[in-house]
């Protein structure tokens, strides 16, 4: 077994009482709950995203990620977006819905469709 040190500031240690409250309450060790949240981290994150890797940044400053589908548009700065960038997304928009309304046609799902 390998021991891992963690050391919490005087900032955190509200959070870390509530922590343990809350894994005492559920009947869990802390440590099954971290040991779950780093296998669920690294499931998350391990590969990055490979469509926007950090590096695309590092070697061009003003390039900018297109928005992921489950998030809010109204966040996004499109001002900022080329043109072109803003004819590309739309068009893979038009792309993503054509697709789903094929597969919820596929489910006879129709009256879901807006």
């Amino acid at each position: 077994m390998v021991q891992m040190h963690l050391y919490i500031g005087e900032e955190d240690l509200d959070t870390i009482k509530e922590f343990k409250k809350i894994a005492a309450r559920e009947g869990k060790p802390t440590s099954q709950i971290l040991k779950e949240f780093m296998r669920d981290y690294i499931k998350k994150h391990g590969e990055g995203n490979p469509n926007f890797s950090i590096e695309k940044w590092v070697k061009d400053p003003k390039f900018q990620a297109f928005p992921t589908l489950g998030e809010d548009p109204r966040k996004y700065a499109l001002q900022d977006y080329t043109n072109k960038d803003l004819a590309e997304l739309r068009v893979k928009t038009r792309h993503w819905d054509a697709y789903v309304k094929a597969e919820m046609l596929k489910r006879d799902d129709l009256w879901r469709i807006a």
